[in-house]
């Protein structure tokens, strides 16, 4: 096992990264339960006029969700990203030859294209790093890793059908239609979310052992 530089352990930076993660998906079901109450009477015989259900939810978007999911959203993606460089970083203090490195970990998720498989090749060189320093190709990697970037995956591509439904939605009730797909959203979005709390703590676990141990070595 090689070492460059301390390891630094990442478990503080995970449970708040974890906790960031929760605090969205919380927020998010409120967001569509609220939808759901409102747009029922739809649902069951048309009673609610589009319009006034629409107006009602983009009253409270604005005056409720909107400040808190969006600040949410900002800070889970910093801290996911800071947790990230961390947990690279170490990697490459255990292996300077690694493929990718800390900042390209990061970079992956923005550049077209190799977004759909870079981060994931990224992440998991540092799962097999942690697991096993010596030895990385050796190891396997794990299906629930591979379930979170699915998930992703079609997290992502539901929501820019979401977009273009939005965008292109006129009449109330074609609005309304936009809404019910960001319904149908949620569980891959719950998905990416329950994985990717998952990878965080036992990535977090992985590395505070290698740490601790390169600590009293």
């Amino acid at each position: 096992m090689t070492t460059d530089g301390p390891l630094r352990d990442p478990t503080r930076l995970g449970r708040v990264a974890i906790g960031t993660v929760v605090a969205w998906t919380v927020c998010r079901a409120a967001q569509l339960f609220i939808f759901l109450r409102a747009a029922g009477p739809l649902a069951r015989a048309g009673a609610t006029p589009p319009g006034a259900v629409l107006q009602h939810l983009d009253e409270l978007d604005r005056a409720v969700f909107f400040p808190i999911l969006d600040p949410v959203s900002i800070f889970a993606v910093l801290v996911g990203a800071c947790w990230f460089y961390l947990t690279s970083r170490n990697a490459h203090c255990l292996r300077p030859d690694a493929a990718v490195s800390p900042p390209m970990t990061i970079l992956w998720f923005v550049v077209p294209a190799a977004n759909l498989f870079k981060p994931f090749q990224a992440v998991a060189q540092i799962w097999r790093i942690s697991v096993s320093p010596s030895a990385p190709q050796d190891v396997p990697t794990p299906s629930p890793m591979r379930w979170w970037w699915a998930s992703w995956l079609l997290c992502n591509a539901l929501l820019c059908v979401e977009g273009n439904l939005a965008r292109v939605a006129v009449r109330p009730d074609q609005q309304l239609l936009a809404h019910w797909f960001d319904v149908c959203v949620f569980p891959a979005e719950a998905a990416t979310a329950l994985t990717f709390c998952w990878l965080i703590h036992r990535l977090s676990a992985l590395q505070r052992a290698l740490a601790h141990g390169a600590t009293t070595g």
